[in-house]
């Protein structure tokens, strides 16, 4: 099961009895298997450790996990590997292109309004064309996360 979007689609998993997030998405392991047997999820629907990872790059782990995980116990395959294979999460830093203008966020970038351990730091040369914001804690001794373009 694969989804793309911002709510996953989890209606076919629901009908079928798979167990479902509070607010959406089908509950996975660190091997991507469902409540239904030999049933995986991965992608912007699988709800690992009650979180969705809406990102490409941890929908390739997920996909290199599950393939594994399928390969080793469904098919019976040896793939001589060290350790079982495990989705421990993901790096949720992004850097895209976007008509030949880099831009990358990381961390916590856009921190809750009733967030009172924040200050801010923001460069924005609007001539240039570059935006720099960098979330710090109040101090200023800990970054927190960051929006570069």
């Amino acid at each position: 099961v694969v989804s793309c979007g911002i709510k996953p689609r989890d209606e076919v998993a629901k009908d079928a009895g798979i167990e479902l997030g509070e607010r959406g998405g089908v509950v996975v392991d660190s091997q991507m298997k469902t409540s239904a047997k030999d049933v995986y999820a991965i992608g912007e629907i699988a709800l690992y450790n009650n979180f969705i990872y809406g990102l490409i790059a941890p929908g390739y782990t997920m996909a290199d996990v599950c393939a594994k995980t399928v390969a080793g116990e469904s098919l019976g395959l040896d793939l001589d590997l060290d350790e079982t294979p495990a989705f421990t999460g993901a790096d949720l830093s992004t850097k895209l292109k976007l008509l030949g203008c880099d831009v990358a966020s990381f961390g916590d970038n856009q921190p809750k309004p009733d967030d009172t351990d924040v200050s801010e730091m923001v460069w924005d040369d609007i001539p240039g064309g570059i935006y720099r914001k960098l979330i710090l804690n109040k101090d200023r001794t800990k970054l927190r996360g960051g929006i570069l373009v």
